[in-house]
């Protein structure tokens, strides 16, 4: 089973740029607060609270990210010319 996660995170590794890869460690970062706040709600509403707004400021970055990579890539990235490959 940890051969077959490896693999799985080698071909993610391979599949996806830079900027997909931000966008999902932001993702996995922001499901990671929000289950730990759960966890912690069970002891501490203060605590718990403190990290659901840590969760928002994640989500708030990640929105941030769409946007400004979109305006990019509509804007400037598309217009750039593409490096041909050497054969």
């Amino acid at each position: 089973m940890l051969q077959a996660f490896k693999d799985s995170f080698v071909q993610w590794n391979q599949r996806t740029n830079d900027r997909e890869k931000l966008q999902h460690t932001y993702i996995v970062l922001l499901m990671f607060v929000v289950f730990l706040a759960g966890l912690v709600s069970l002891f501490n509403a203060t605590r718990s609270r403190q990290l659901m707004y840590a969760a928002l400021a994640l989500i708030i970055t990640l929105a941030v990210n769409f946007v400004v990579w979109s305006l990019l890539k509509t804007t400037l990235l598309d217009r750039l010319p593409r490096p041909t490959r050497r054969r």
